[in-house]
């Protein structure tokens, strides 16, 4: 099985900003990037194994400035295209009450076992 979590985490380090898993506790520093898998599952088996894994994962942007969130999400989108993973989702959500901008991306990959 392959760890997605840890491959995004690698992946995300690149960034400069603060990289969390799930959701930042506060958004003391923005922009802050935070991520985890929303599925993996077998995608080919043969002879009784898996060969080959499919997985999903979640990425979210939360910036001051909706051009912030923009600008991170192009970073963002590069670095794992980079690595393999392709972009299936993109958009922006409803700012929070206290105005943190938040956008939503996802992305898709499979890896052999």
């Amino acid at each position: 099985m392959v760890d997605f979590n840890s491959e995004a985490e690698k992946i995300l380090s690149e960034l400069d900003c603060e990289v969390v898993f799930r959701h930042p506790k506060r958004f003391s520093r923005l922009p802050a990037v935070s991520f985890y898998t929303l599925t993996e599952k077998p995608a080919m088996r043969a002879d009784n194994r898996e060969l080959i894994q499919e997985g999903y994962l979640q990425i979210d942007i939360w910036a001051d400035k909706p051009k912030t969130a923009g600008d991170t999400a192009l970073t963002v989108n590069e670095l794992m295209e980079n690595a393999g993973w392709l972009r299936q989702f993109s958009a922006d959500v409803k700012p929070e009450d206290d105005m943190v901008y938040h956008r939503s991306m996802r992305f898709a990959k499979s890896a052999s076992i």
